[in-house]
């Protein structure tokens, strides 16, 4: 017996067809959407690194439990996980810089320790830290940072933060020599370092 071509490429078509259909639940215009039950968000469609690092990002209010350098820290967020942020925008010197490090990682704890702090996350990192500004009321703690000169506005990566407020408070704490612009200045800028130790 013959089977039409009709019914026989419709057969086709419709086995070759992505089982996204399937999904009852609303998608936005990037096929996207909030799990109800878990509060994560996730994507059926494309599998670009952009999807991806929306994925489990941590937001609003969280729980300081320790601060690891002058640009990464570790909180609880509402659920009880224990998750590494990465500060967005800025670049603050290493830990294993010397003083200018542990000076930097000092400031941060003083800016937030035994504070509320939440955050207002961008993306992850290749580390599968979420990259986040953390906020102490209606203080930006980063750009609190810059102005202090505990850390250097991370040029790279000012895309998602208000560029022109970080240049301008770096160029403010450069003025007046404080931190790593004066007494804590770092033999090398924290990305250059980081660079001379990989090609050893």
């Amino acid at each position: 017996m013959r089977i039409p071509v009709l019914f026989l490429s419709t057969t086709i078509l419709l086995a070759a067809t992505p089982a996204a259909f399937a999904h009852g639940g609303g998608l936005d215009s990037s096929g996207c959407h909030n799990n109800r039950k878990t509060g994560d968000r996730h994507c059926h469609r494309g599998s670009g690194a952009s999807s991806k690092r929306s994925i489990g990002l941590v937001s609003g209010p969280v729980a300081l439990l320790s601060v690891g350098d002058g640009d990464t820290i570790r909180v609880k967020d509402g659920k009880g996980n224990r998750v590494t942020i990465r500060l967005a925008c800025i670049d603050a010197p290493e830990t294993s810089q010397g003083n200018s490090g542990q000076w930097a990682t000092k400031t941060l704890k003083g800016l937030i320790k035994g504070k509320s702090i939440s955050l207002k996350p961008q993306t992850k990192d290749r580390y599968g830290r979420t990259v986040a500004e953390v906020y102490s009321g209606t203080t930006n703690i980063n750009l609190q940072m810059i102005r202090l000169g505990a850390a250097y506005p991370y040029r790279k990566y000012l895309g998602q933060c208000d560029r022109a407020a970080y240049l301008s408070a770096e160029a403010a704490a450069s003025k007046r020599s404080i931190g790593v612009w004066g007494p804590y200045r770092p033999n090398q800028k924290p990305w250059d370092y980081r660079r001379s130790r990989r090609n050893r």
